[in-house]
């Protein structure tokens, strides 16, 4: 049977690949190292030449793919805010776009937030390094964005706003099956576009009510 890697990924990169898509779906405690080297066509004792432990995996994963989605995401927000309307409307719709239909392709973005989920309802060690190296960069870059539009706001007010917003958001990506069951709608790029106006009209009668 031919081996449905390509010959281009080497051992350590195979690992990370299939342990990565094993992580999300069935979380770190439910995947074993046996399960992973045996998807990856590999000896057993290659996790732990690699990378230390299955831990020492878990983490690469995360400091090799995680964190550079994350950063895309960060990037493609930063785009998109010179090229939307220069107004807290158009900040908003910059944030929802680059979440909603932004740079992931759908299998990355199923991975990205299984990954996340998982972390944020059984967190581990990792959770810090998602919060202080993906999360937090990329609320704060939200943040100041919002503030040209809402010098005013209290901080207390501001955070609650962006985490608000944020919340909406990452509902629609955790939940998309869920999303198309009870609307009936397929996720195409018609119906993103109806979700990422509909959060923007949505948080900015929010916001009014905070200000």
């Amino acid at each position: 049977m031919k081996n449905k890697f390509s010959d281009k990924f080497g051992t350590k990169e195979r690992l990370i690949e299939v342990a990565e898509r094993l992580f999300a779906e069935k979380g770190f405690k439910g995947v074993s190292v046996r399960e992973i080297t045996s998807q990856a066509k590999v000896h057993l004792g290659a996790i732990n030449y690699y990378f230390g432990s299955k831990e020492g995996l878990y983490l690469e994963v995360f400091q090799t793919r995680f964190l550079e989605r994350a950063k895309r995401l960060k990037e493609t927000f930063e785009k998109n805010l010179k090229d939307d309307d220069p107004n807290l409307e158009g900040v908003i719709r910059a944030f929802a776009k680059a979440i909603i239909s932004g740079p992931l392709t759908e299998e990355e973005r199923e991975i990205h937030f299984k990954l996340l989920a998982r972390e944020m309802v059984r967190p581990s060690s990792i959770l810090k390094l998602i919060v202080e190296e993906a999360l937090n960069p990329f609320l704060v870059s939200f943040e100041e964005a919002l503030k040209i539009y809402l010098p005013s706001l209290p901080p207390e007010k501001m955070r609650m706003a962006v985490l608000s917003i944020l919340a909406q958001i990452l509902y629609f990506n955790f939940a998309r099956p869920k999303v198309q069951e009870v609307t009936g709608q397929k996720f195409d790029a018609h119906f993103e576009k109806f979700l990422i106006e509909h959060v923007v009209s949505f948080s900015l009668k929010g916001i009014e009510g905070l200000a």
